[in-house]
């Protein structure tokens, strides 16, 4: 009965940590500040960032956060990528797009200096509820 008990604790122990291992091989957590990434290239203006971002996420659910405060933070709202909807993001320096994937929840954050693309961040976590 002990080596039952012994097998069983060992299977439980090692489905527990190959779990933990999958989900951090499929976190991501970058930063881009050179060369492209994601579709996008480092330099790129904001209107060919903006038309780029629409062939990107084609396939997407994206989100924004607007109206968005002082601190970047608001509501989220459904976002296509529109022309029309270009002044949505024109006067901004930081993009944050939000879609998921699957069973993954990704941020894409587009920042601009200048009006050009300088840098590129993207988190990735899987999303379970309890």
């Amino acid at each position: 009965m002990k080596n039952v008990l012994l097998i069983i604790g060992g299977v439980i122990v090692v489905a527990v940590c190959g779990y933990l291992l999958y989900l951090k091989a499929m976190y991501i957590d970058e930063s881009v500040t050179s060369g492209e990434a994601y579709g996008f290239s480092i330099g790129d203006s904001k209107s060919l960032s903006y038309s780029k971002a629409k062939t990107v996420f084609a396939d997407q659910n994206i989100f924004i956060a607007d109206p968005i405060d002082d601190e970047n933070i608001g509501p989220h709202k459904k976002f296509a990528f529109k022309p029309e909807e270009y002044n949505t993001l024109e006067n901004r320096n930081n993009w944050k797009i939000y879609y998921s994937k699957e069973d993954y929840w990704d941020t894409l954050e587009l920042n601009f200096n200048n009006n050009n693309l300088s840098s590129i961040y993207r988190h990735r976590q899987k999303f379970e509820l309890p």
